[in-house]
């Protein structure tokens, strides 16, 4: 009993300095500020979508196209549906809904790139010709998948946008069905777009899309429903809006103006050096004017992409094998008779090999424009 009692005296004692210790050190809260609870990127999915068609089928609505065996055994249970675009005798047209970021979510993210995806399922008729899909955009939201037809949509919705987006191109002979899911999920950058757009107020966008030629060709795009649905009620292969920090600073676009001001104009083709260079003095012209990361941030990110582009479209001039002409001004021996030489190539057809008899010990080995005397063996 009396060890019990002991054991009790104990755990009082033992409760009592754990009290006092606690009131000696009392617990704070603490308050998580926004940018710890920011998301590095967030989707906003279509929220409607369908496709409308002109002529006889003018007053008709098409949510979607559900994808059977009749397409294909592969696509049974698939769970696929598109929305279309075409443009050969009646029109085909697709729309699609989308909620914008506002600005407290901008701030508190910090969200400075925008980029529209959506998911191709094939483009139909591909052998017929080039084709241009032209994206646009208005601020008319005032309309609903279930009940939108050609004849009903709003005046903004028309073949040649007020507003362009990006226009996807698509050469005769590329084919998207049989591609990989990689291949036909397709990025477009339209920072510069919604970012004007949150900036005036606007909160929801309505995108559409034509085919700019007329021909048999077609592109099928899949629906907000398309694929394994998610909690949203989305598809996995709906289309959507993604917002990301990208944290382009001043120091990054020094640093890409040092680069680009190492490259050697001899490397490229006369008239993307000239683009290039053009592009790079006026960033070293905005840079000169002492911008902030604070204060010119958008500046900053849309001079550091228009130079990167700028860079990535240089045209280069050589030997795309032999970027250092490496094979260029070397003695090559050869026992073929000179009035052969002119078979060999290095690939590029429009360059070739040439041999000139000097005299019976000696030839003259010629490709492009070096020439080198080369003893015969």
């Amino acid at each position: 009993m009396k060890y019990f009692e002991k054991l009790l005296k104990a755990v009082m004692a033992l409760i009592l300095a754990v009290t006092s210790l606690a009131s000696a050190f009392p617990m704070t809260m603490m308050k998580v500020s926004a940018e710890e609870t920011s998301v590095s990127s967030k989707d906003y999915p279509v929220i409607e979508d369908a496709y409308i068609r002109s002529g006889g089928n003018a007053n008709t609505n098409y949510n979607y196209e559900n994808i059977t065996k009749a397409h294909g055994s592969q696509y049974v249970d698939k769970n696929y549906r598109v929305v279309n675009i075409k443009n050969n005798g009646d029109e085909i047209m697709s729309v699609m809904k989308f909620q914008l970021p506002t600005k407290e979510e901008v701030d508190s993210n910090k969200f400075d790139k925008y980029d529209f995806q959506f998911h191709i399922f094939k483009n139909a008729n591909y052998d017929t010709g080039d084709q241009s899909y032209q994206f646009f955009y208005t601020t008319d939201t005032n309309w609903s998948e279930s009940t939108i037809t050609w004849n009903n949509k709003p005046d903004s919705i028309k073949h040649a946008g007020d507003n362009s987006l990006f226009v996807f191109d698509i050469e005769k002979g590329y084919e998207y069905e049989t591609k990989t899911d990689e291949e036909k999920t397709i990025t477009v950058d339209i920072t510069n777009v919604v970012e004007d757009l949150v900036d005036q107020g606007e909160s929801e966008i309505t995108v559409f899309a034509s085919a700019k030629n007329s021909m048999n060709t077609s592109l099928l795009i899949h629906d907000r429903t398309s694929g394994e649905l998610e909690v949203d009620g989305n598809g996995s292969y709906a289309s959507k809006i993604i917002a990301s920090h990208e944290g382009i600073t001043l120091e990054m676009l020094n640093t890409l103006i040092d680069e680009c001001l190492a490259i050697k104009g001899d490397d490229y083709t006369e008239e993307s050096f000239t683009s290039f260079t053009n592009i790079l003095s006026e960033a070293r012209e905005f840079v000169a004017g002492n911008p902030t990361d604070s204060k010119n941030s958008r500046e900053i990110r849309d001079w550091y992409k228009k130079l990167s582009t700028a860079k990535e479209n240089l045209l280069f001039n050589g030997d795309v094998d032999d970027p250092n002409n490496v094979a260029y001004q070397k003695a090559t021996r050869s026992n073929l008779n000179k009035k052969d030489t002119f078979k060999v190539t290095d690939g590029d057809l429009n360059t070739t090999w040439k041999s000139v008899l000097i005299r019976r010990d000696v030839t003259v080995q010629c490709f492009s424009i070096s020439c080198l005397a080369v003893p015969i063996m």
